[in-house]
């Protein structure tokens, strides 16, 4: 049971880095994305302040 759950564990992170691989980073100087995330402190967050 134990080596299936190894298994099972590779194949998910083998996975989950190939998801990820082609991932674009911004250039210098780029805009960020659009977003406004609250955390866990209840205040909201986003990139506006950045522009």
């Amino acid at each position: 049971m134990v080596t299936r759950i190894r298994i099972f564990t590779l194949l998910f992170l083998v996975m989950l880095s190939c998801a990820f691989g082609n991932v674009k980073t911004l250039d210098i100087g780029a805009t960020g994305p659009d977003f406004n995330l609250i955390g866990i402190d209840g205040k909201y967050y986003t990139l506006t302040f950045l522009t």
